[in-house]
């Protein structure tokens, strides 16, 4: 009789050679009970012939018959999945040993905590270690509202993927991704199930994420989406915001976002990218320019860094 898997990975592909096979060894490696669900989404690399000579009973490949893009992908494998945790994990990606183990007992001793996410290594194309994110620089479980505004402030705090592990019936109740989104959905889902559910921190290295120029963030096509994507998740955690300073978090906001949405039509402008930058300063609205103009000159394009109004 099979045992019933604990942790449901879910790996979505796109063209993931040559780093591939070294991210679902990483998975099969691990040693609680798992289920990796595989989505190639129109690979054409070399990937779809990778994954039909897997004969690892634990793994499932889905060749999709269309292109359903990154969220979508997700979303399709997360309807396949098993288990009680569901973990993602992008193709250049790898898991450290125990990884699994250890993100099932932190949720399984904190059963308030819908999502967690571990702390990485981050490496380079041919695997060279290349920095570490600090440890026990956060709580070990934020409270909705703190949790909201470190969202707000500094983005999306998990910073990738490939470092998430959340709870599969909490997943599917909110919905899973929201596809509107090209490049943010994840800044989006993850700050939605905080602003309800405690959010958990595992100040452990549990995962190795490559850097490269290949990167769907770092292309330049990704620009202008993740500017105005960020910006429509931003809005919707305002509500889940302390009381009574909208002012402070206004003014933040302008000194601290739109100041580095600011610099990035400029380095636009300076690369010939006109199109861009010009969609760019439409985000940041007319009427706003002056006021974001004056704010990267005092910040020194955010080298003074403007104070949150924190509420702990």
């Amino acid at each position: 009789m099979a045992t019933h898997p604990t942790t449901s990975v879910i790996l979505p592909v796109y063209n993931g050679m040559p780093h591939l096979p070294l991210a679902v060894e990483s998975v099969l490696q691990q040693g609680i009970p798992f289920e990796l669900k595989i989505l190639d989404d129109g690979s054409t690399d070399g990937s779809r012939e990778y994954l039909r000579s897997l004969s690892d009973p634990r793994v499932q490949v889905v060749e999709n018959e269309a292109t359903l893009g990154l969220f979508g992908n997700l979303n399709a494998g997360i309807a396949l999945a098993q288990g009680r945790f569901i973990r993602i994990l992008c193709q250049d990606d790898i898991l450290e040993k125990g990884c699994l183990d250890a993100e099932a007992a932190f949720l399984d001793a904190h059963d308030d905590v819908a999502l967690s996410f571990c702390k990485y290594r981050l490496i380079d194309v041919d695997g060279k270690l290349v920095s570490e994110t600090a440890l026990g620089d956060l709580p070990e479980v934020l409270s909705p509202q703190l949790a909201s505004q470190h969202f707000f402030y500094h983005g999306c705090l998990p910073g990738n993927l490939s470092t998430v592990c959340v709870r599969a019936s909490v997943l599917r109740g909110f919905g899973g991704f929201d596809t509107s989104f090209r490049v943010s959905g994840d800044y989006d889902l993850w700050s939605r199930i905080s602003a309800r559910y405690p959010l958990g921190i595992l100040h452990e290295r549990q995962v190795q994420i490559r850097s490269h120029r290949g990167q769907l963030s770092r292309a330049p096509r990704s620009v202008v989406p993740f500017i105005r994507e960020n910006a429509r998740v931003r809005s919707a955690l305002r509500p889940y915001l302390p009381e009574g300073l909208d002012a402070q978090i206004c003014r933040f906001e302008t000194r601290r976002h739109r100041v580095l949405d600011f610099h990035q039509a400029l380095h636009c402008v300076l690369a010939g990218r006109f199109s861009e930058a010009r969609a760019i300063l439409l985000s940041i609205g007319p009427d706003q320019l002056l006021p974001v103009f004056w704010a990267w000159l005092t910040t020194l394009n955010n080298r003074r860094r403007p104070q949150a109004p924190w509420v702990l």
